[in-house]
């Protein structure tokens, strides 16, 4: 399947099989498994996300290009502990404004086992406004792959994927930073 017939694709990897940090938060957490989703489409990816079952789709739907293959390979090292970039595009569809888009593009060179504050964030970019930084964080459709979990409150972790700071606790602890 070429590149330029693709639609919208999805990688899932279960990262309770992976990461024994993951395996003792789903336990907590009463659930089986701890799944990661990564939509795509011919221009990068869409969208990632955690999910807490797996999603059925139809076996034509899976995608088969190699970028898909090298971003799955990079998920289960990241998932395994190992310090990977997600240097991916990310899709023409995505339409952010241009304060979240510089936010984003400053999030996204936080390295690995890293944290940085909503405040340091906001000096980096030229911003006193350390809330507007975290709103547009909180509006990340890229998790991981965008690592908004490494920016932090002063004296708090801050907030996560609504009221997920659980799962940003266990990527903190999985990368170290905690």
């Amino acid at each position: 399947m070429s590149s330029e017939t693709l639609s919208l694709k999805e990688i899932l990897v279960n990262v309770s099989e992976i990461s024994d940090c993951f395996r003792k938060l789903g336990l907590k957490l009463g659930l089986e498994n701890i799944y990661f989703r990564v939509l795509l489409d011919s221009s990068g990816i869409y969208a990632s996300t955690f999910v807490e079952r797996e999603i059925e789709f139809e076996r034509e739907d899976r995608i088969e290009i190699e970028a898909a293959r090298k971003l799955k390979e990079d998920l289960i090292e990241y998932f395994s502990g190992e310090e990977v970039y997600f240097d991916y595009p990310i899709s023409e569809k995505l339409d952010f404004a241009p304060f979240q888009q510089k936010v984003l593009e400053e999030t996204r060179k936080i390295p690995y086992g890293e944290v940085v504050t909503y405040k340091e964030l906001a000096e980096r970019i030229g911003t006193k406004g350390y809330r507007a930084v975290g709103q547009a964080l909180k509006r990340n459709p890229l998790a991981v792959i965008i690592p908004c979990h490494r920016v932090v409150g002063k004296n708090s972790l801050g907030g996560y994927s609504g009221e997920k700071v659980y799962l940003k606790k266990a990527l903190l602890k999985l990368e170290g930073a905690i």
